[in-house]
């Protein structure tokens, strides 16, 4: 194919788009100018988790991979990179069209918004789906309050409602308000597994979602 010289730059191409070369053709495409000026993410107060668009990510380095990732979706991005220096994210991306690569770099500002994300809220008002009454020798109880407390911080990994809002401590035992109906439901089960015990569920209709009856468990366990 017969080269031509570029109107724009004035170098020899056999290739032409719009009546450029391939070089000063794709010089004019960006891909960081989709990226906006800024982003914005909630950080609670509470537990120092960050939320964005109903999700959570537990430091801001997590948030912002997952916002960059979603930015670049099916564009043609070789690479991408950040350095965060204060609330600067200094991004720079590789792109790739043909057999041309481009280097484009872009600053955005990071909004920080202090709030109070939906669990600590539940937390501060007492929430809970269900109760776990132990009941038996007082040095026992204690004991397996004790394992309740280490079961459900690691439940709480993959559970977000995995927390106790309410230690009721009584002459004939201890009550247990938790956040988590599934949470309970697989303490209990290890209690059952793990100790002598005799245990009893009840439930309370306690409202409605769409549609569906919503329900608080009671699991009374007697450690015999």
């Amino acid at each position: 194919m017969r080269e031509k010289f570029c109107p724009k730059c004035g170098k020899k191409s056999s290739k032409f788009y719009n009546n450029l070369c391939g070089e000063c053709y794709y010089g004019k495409i960006s891909f960081i100018d989709t990226l906006p000026d800024r982003i914005s993410v909630g950080l609670c107060k509470n537990c120092g988790n960050y939320y964005a668009a109903m999700q959570k990510f537990e430091n801001i380095n997590e948030f912002i991979n997952e916002r960059l990732r979603e930015l670049f979706k099916k564009k043609k991005i070789l690479s991408a990179n950040y350095r965060l220096e204060g609330n600067i994210i200094h991004v720079t991306i590789i792109s790739k069209i043909d057999n041309f690569e481009k280097e484009e770099h872009k600053n955005i500002n990071l909004v920080e918004k202090k709030i109070i994300c939906n669990v600590c809220n539940m937390k501060n008002s007492n929430y809970y789906q269900s109760i776990i009454q132990l009941r038996g020798d007082p040095d026992s109880v204690k004991k397996l309050l004790k394992k309740i407390e280490e079961k459900v911080e690691e439940i709480k990994k993959t559970d977000d409602l995995a927390f106790i809002s309410i230690l009721e401590k009584l002459k004939r035992g201890i009550n247990i308000y938790i956040g988590s109906k599934n949470c309970a439901r697989k303490i209990t089960s290890q209690i059952k597994n793990s100790y002598h015990v005799k245990v009893k569920v009840t439930r309370k209709r306690s409202g409605f979602e769409k549609g569906k009856s919503l329900y608080k468990e009671t699991i009374l366990v007697e450690l015999i």
